[in-house]
C-alpha cells in the first residue's frame, strides 16, 4: 500500500496515436505525438489515441486514475482507472492508457487530468478545433 500522505512525482503526460512497446527491450515508441484534435462536425468521436504518464518518488501500490475533461463545464467525459506499483521510490514507472472513440461535444479546451489515491497530481490540455472549409476563390 502506498505511504499515506506521499504523493509521487509526475514526470510527463503524452497524448499521441499509438504506443509501441519493443517485446526484446521493453522501450517504448510513442507515435504522433500530438496538441490538437480537429473535426469537420460537432460532436465529433476521435477514434483511437493514448496518453502516456510517467511518475517517480512512489512509494508502493496505489490506485491511478486518468479522465477526459471538457474545460468548458469540467465535466469528466471518459475515465480509466489502473494500478501502480512501486517497486521503490527510485523507480520511474510508466503507464499508458488507450482512449478509443472519445467524444468531444463541441469545439474548445480539454484536459486529461491524472490522479493518484484520488488527488489531481497533474493535467495535459490540448485543443478539438473545427476544420476551416477551403476558401472558395470568386
Amino acid at each position: 500500500m502506498a505511504e499515506k500522505g506521499h504523493r509521487p512525482v509526475l514526470l510527463a503526460i503524452l497524448v499521441c496515436d499509438t504506443i509501441i512497446r519493443d517485446e526484446a527491450t521493453k522501450k517504448l515508441s510513442l507515435i504522433g505525438l500530438f496538441n490538437r484534435i480537429s473535426a469537420a462536425k460537432f460532436p465529433c468521436r476521435h477514434p483511437e489515441m493514448h496518453v502516456f504518464v510517467s511518475l517517480t518518488d512512489g512509494h508502493g501500490t496505489c490506485p491511478a486514475e486518468l479522465r477526459l475533461i471538457h474545460r468548458a463545464t469540467e465535466q469528466a467525459l471518459a475515465s480509466l482507472q489502473g494500478m501502480m506499483t512501486f517497486p521503490d521510490p527510485r523507480s520511474v514507472v510508466e503507464m499508458s492508457f488507450p482512449f478509443r472513440g472519445a467524444q468531444f461535444p463541441e469545439p474548445g479546451e480539454y484536459s486529461f487530468d491524472f490522479y493518484t489515491s484520488g488527488e489531481l497530481l497533474g493535467s495535459r490540455p490540448f485543443q478539438v478545433v473545427p476544420i476551416e472549409p477551403p476558401r472558395q476563390e470568386v
